[in-house]
């Protein structure tokens, strides 16, 4: 029936997100305000501008202040204009598209004035948000997809039985820097190379998975060594930073 109406699951909405995180992410003026055990939220939103909602645990009101917005959600699609009031239930994730320069605002029922306890309260957690409550950018996508993309392309050729044994034993010991300089690495692709695993953990520190970002480039690398593996090696060569190898040797 969903096909037949156009109407977006959830699913295909979380994939829709899934590919607009590896796009430009914008930052838009936000702003707050707060009475009496009601919090309302004031978001500035550019003519064009794709916005794939938090999922909310609590009911709220949604007023498209200015402009006009286009809604797509579980429940079908709203084109709201200036002046339209609709409840957003419980549980339901939404596209917005703003058709004009628009302004949308939320209104919530909570005690709460500290943004991240206000967060925690009617938003449920998802390893996908790149925003905290201020709108402010808490992880570059795009950034490190381009450094995902000079670690993959500075990568040399060779697997377990193509390095020294001191290279084996700096590998196994995790010791990337001198296995790297070792292999013939360049001062710049080393620093790369760090770079790309301190935005890794400012990922993981965020809650998030950050391998989901860059999973089309990863396949493809994967594939690659692969098909170049002939010894079948790969797994002796091959783990992701910061997790132990264990007795994988």
């Amino acid at each position: 029936m969903n096909e037949i109406l156009n109407i977006p699951s959830k699913e295909k909405i979380e994939a829709l997100e899934s590919e607009m995180i590896k796009m430009p992410q914008v930052e838009l003026k936000t702003e707050h305000y707060f009475s009496g055990g009601m919090y309302c939220r004031k978001l500035v939103r550019p003519a064009g501008t794709l916005i794939v909602g938090k999922v909310h645990k609590k009911d709220h009101i949604f007023l498209c202040a200015k402009g006009e917005i286009i809604a797509w959600s579980e429940g079908g699609m709203r084109h709201l204009k200036e002046g339209d009031v609709i409840e957003s239930k419980v549980g339901t994730k939404r596209v917005t598209l703003a058709v004009t320069d628009a302004i949308g605002i939320t209104l919530h029922v909570t005690n709460e004035t500290d943004l991240d306890k206000i967060e925690k309260e009617l938003i449920e957690p998802s390893d996908v948000a790149l925003f905290d409550s201020s709108n402010n950018l808490k992880f570059d996508v795009i950034a490190f997809r381009e450094l995902t993309k000079k670690v993959i392309d500075a990568e040399k050729l060779g697997f377990w039985s193509d390095w020294t044994t001191e290279q084996q034993e700096l590998y196994k010991a995790d010791k990337w820097k001198e296995f790297s300089i070792s292999r013939g690495y360049s001062k710049e692709e080393i620093e790369d190379y760090s770079n790309w695993r301190d935005l890794i953990k400012q990922a993981q520190d965020n809650g998030m998975n950050p391998y989901k970002f860059i999973d089309d480039l990863t396949l493809g690398a994967a594939m690659k060594n692969i098909r170049l593996d002939k010894n079948k090696e790969i797994i002796k060569s091959s783990h992701a930073p910061f997790q132990p190898r264990g007795d994988i040797l």
